[in-house]
């Protein structure tokens, strides 16, 4: 066991996970006190901080219930259970995954033009779902997948044939990688979300270096969500 994962720090990661795949959502600081006996919301609070310093707990926004376990925490947590150190709580494996509706195609490269209006092509997925670990997504509300086609967010590790798992909203932070439909175009695409001149226009910056920018006119670009997830596909 790592010097920094102390036995104590191991019982908060798995009183994280197993609530948050239980409830759908993280616990607040109260509840990992209460499940872990601590007695003392600034010892809770110090030993979250520990993990999350050390790479195996991450904040996801603000508010009580912000609190993820990192792929480190989940490889952890794993090894931890199959080598004995701690109990696999009898679970539903129905309630440690999300099955989010796959609705249709992104492109990741030159906008293509879509179908019909909207963000993505006309679903040839119809009632397909992606299945996801809920450890990878924390928030399960307002999410939907598409498969990406192209290669223009590759330094991004998102390739051709590659899940995004979206959050629906219309607004997004500087740095953001997004889903947008451009209205000019009629046309999709996914790239890294850049206002300029206080949103007059707007920057939609490729993760590959073989693609230049796209520099559109803030009106013309829709956002319609914020990527929090990718899962790679196995394809060749």
């Amino acid at each position: 066991m790592a010097k920094d994962l102390t036995k104590r720090r191991l019982e908060i990661l798995k009183a994280i996970h197993d609530y948050t795949r239980t409830y759908r959502r993280p616990p607040t600081m109260r509840e990992i006190e209460e499940a872990v006996e601590l007695h003392s919301p600034g010892a809770t609070s110090y030993q979250v901080d520990k993990l999350i310093n050390a790479g195996y707990l991450e904040r996801v926004g603000d508010g009580a219930r912000n609190l993820k376990l990192s792929m480190k925490g989940i490889r952890t947590l794993a090894h931890a259970r199959l080598s004995g150190r701690v109990e696999e709580d009898s679970i539903p494996e129905e309630a440690s995954v999300v099955r989010i509706p796959l609705m249709g195609y992104i492109h990741a490269g030159a906008p293509i033009p879509a179908p019909g209006s909207g963000m993505v092509d006309e679903n040839p997925f119809s009632d397909e779902v992606v299945t996801v670990p809920l450890d990878f997504i924390g928030r399960t509300d307002n999410l939907f997948a598409l498969r990406v086609k192209g290669d223009s967010m590759i330094d991004a590790l998102v390739g051709d044939g590659d899940y995004v798992i979206v959050r629906q909203q219309a607004s997004a932070e500087s740095g953001d990688m997004v889903a947008v439909w451009l209205e000019d175009e009629e046309s999709t695409t996914l790239k890294y979300f850049y206002p300029r001149s206080g949103g007059q226009e707007i920057e939609l910056r490729p993760a590959n270096p073989t693609y230049h920018s796209l520099i559109k006119p803030g009106r013309v670009v829709k956002i319609s969500g914020k990527v929090v997830a990718v899962i790679r596909s196995l394809e060749e």
